[in-house]
């Protein structure tokens, strides 16, 4: 069983903390490994770019200053490509270099520009952050003596079963997570304790230190949402529903229905397909609903549904007068 004490002072006891830990490594490693080889790729069509074009620069060079400056100018952006934040497979095909005269880049390019299939750029890193956590390392059974004195400030447990796997510095725990005191020195069979706590000693403790620990980062995930305007008005009157996506790919078909009052049957439920905006990957789209008069204050309902997302109700208020 893996265990992890918490900043907020919880405790993660889960089996599959180490495995998940693992993944997590894993899953970084692997895209160390993914950006390592696109740009060795990358360095590789600069490089060959480069030689291709040295005669450019050479002193017997026939062509005229200004052309020569140009080609300069080329083999400087070159050189700056691996540099880029957009590196190695994430760049706009506006930014990569063209040879003086030409009308598209070098042939291969297209392996860096970014894909519209990951517009949202999930694969421009692991996901994965590195923090530090308390985590156990390991279980011991004391004598049931528990604490005797050694001197000022320091005490000593006794009769520890094994002193594997401890290291000064550990802090020693109950299984509540108490705090014990932290490990100061270590005997064959003795454990001395420096930070004392007054707590009583069980019959097993637990050692623990601080260790990196890898955790799963947010996402950019599509979402919506429903904003109304007026949020209150006079039955015989108009009211605008502005549906927003965020990190929205591509065309979303959205369904949408009101609800509580008779709106008519051309104004109570239809659809509508929402574009993106390709550099904000955002997309709005409007819908106006005529709501008729009615004999007492009511509430109306406008629910929006889209493949794949939760259902999102808003409301507004309709008054006689």
């Amino acid at each position: 069983m893996g265990i992890i004490f918490n900043a907020d002072g919880t405790t993660t006891r889960t089996e599959e903390v180490r495995d998940l830990q693992d993944e997590l490594a894993g899953r970084l490693e692997n895209h160390i490994d993914f950006v390592r080889d696109h740009m060795i790729t990358l360095r590789n069509f600069r490089d060959k770019e480069l030689l291709a074009s040295d005669w450019t620069q050479g002193e017997d060079s026939p062509l005229d200053s200004s052309t020569k400056t140009a080609w300069a100018t080329y083999r400087q952006a070159l050189r700056n490509m691996p540099g880029s934040s957009d590196a190695p497979i994430w760049f706009a095909e506006s930014d990569i270099p063209k040879r003086p005269g030409a009308a598209t880049p070098a042939d291969g390019y297209i392996e860096f520009v970014k894909s519209d299939a990951d517009a949202l750029g999930i694969g421009t890193t692991s996901w994965v952050g590195l923090t530090t956590g308390i985590v156990v390392k390991n279980w011991v059974e004391c004598d049931s003596v528990g604490l005797t004195s050694t001197g000022t400030g320091l005490s000593k447990i006794i009769g520890v079963a094994s002193t594997d796997n401890i290291a000064v510095g550990d802090w020693v725990k109950t299984e509540t997570q108490e705090n014990i005191g932290t490990v100061a020195g270590i005997g064959t069979t003795t454990i001395t304790l420096d930070a004392v706590n007054s707590v009583e000693v069980p019959l097993k403790i637990a050692f623990a230190r601080v260790e990196p620990q890898y955790y799963e980062q947010d996402r950019p995930e599509l979402s919506l949402t429903v904003t109304p305007q007026p949020y209150t008005l006079v039955g015989g009157s108009n009211v605008n529903f502005t549906i927003t996506f965020t990190n929205q790919e591509q065309d979303q078909d959205v369904t949408w229905i009101t609800n509580n009052i008779n709106v008519g049957i051309n104004n109570g439920d239809g659809e509508l397909t929402i574009s993106p905006n390709k550099s904000t990957l955002s997309g709005v789209g409007t819908v106006t609903i005529s709501v008729p008069t009615v004999e007492v204050d009511t509430t109306l309902e406008f629910t929006v549904n889209c493949h794949g997302l939760s259902g999102v109700t808003t409301s507004v208020g309709v008054s006689t007068v």
